[in-house]
């Protein structure tokens, strides 16, 4: 559906230094944060999902990751959601705003996650109550954050070959706080060169896996009770 917006020419827009927000009209973003509120409350695994309500992204932020306009896209861009009548007014979207750059689906977010896990059990993100159950038959995506549960395992051992996908994202929605180290340097294959500290980024890791697992229970407890009504 969003096809259009995965040329290296958009990509390089979204690189872009000046804020998204700044340039987007204001009744855009709002219309942007309702669809958010609706598609969120009903398909709370999206990662769109996941940096709308990430430590990195609260109401004040500037972060061109954080503009509504471009989350929605990002969530409408997901085969999850894409056939959420929500997302039909989207579809015709001309504005300057384009979707997150290199955002994995909820389906891949899950496989690589799974695969990481299975790879290595013992990982702290793998075990307890950080391990996500196993992916519903239905969709093949675990029921938890998975987006999260994959960046702090790939912060944790950028080096996996399965942080590629996480690498690109960290590279083109420059170092998002909750998902990135803004103390390294990403490169293609997937490693993480120092730059700095390295830490900025990790020390909240914790405490934002947990803010966001609270915020994703909440969420699918809220999509349950729509089912049932």
């Amino acid at each position: 559906m969003f096809s259009k917006f995965r040329s290296a020419g958009i990509i390089a827009i979204a690189l872009a230094s000046t804020s998204a927000l700044a340039q987007t009209n204001a009744t855009d973003i709002g219309a942007a944060n309702t669809a958010l509120a609706s598609i969120c409350g009903t398909h709370p695994v999206l990662p769109a999902c996941e940096v709308l309500h990430a430590v990195s992204c609260g109401t004040s932020s500037q972060h061109q990751s954080c503009n509504p306009i471009r989350l929605v896209l990002s969530a409408c861009d997901d085969p999850v959601a894409t056939a959420d009548p929500t997302c039909a007014p989207w579809e015709a979207y001309t504005g300057a705003a384009v979707p997150l750059a290199n955002l994995p689906t909820a389906k891949n977010a899950s496989d690589l996650l799974r695969s990481i896990c299975t790879e290595m059990p013992s990982m702290q993100g793998c075990q307890g109550d950080k391990a996500c159950p196993a992916p519903d038959a239905a969709t093949g995506i675990s029921q938890c954050p998975v987006f999260t549960r994959y960046s702090d395992l790939c912060r944790d051992m950028p080096e996996m070959t399965q942080c590629k996908d996480w690498a690109a994202f960290c590279t083109n929605n420059d170092k998002l706080g909750a998902f990135c180290r803004s103390g390294k340097t990403y490169v293609s294959n997937g490693t993480a060169t120092d730059t700095g500290s390295g830490h900025e980024g990790h020390d909240n890791g914790a405490d934002h896996a947990t803010q966001f697992s609270n915020t994703f229970l909440a969420l699918m407890g809220t999509a349950a009770t729509a089912l049932l009504l």
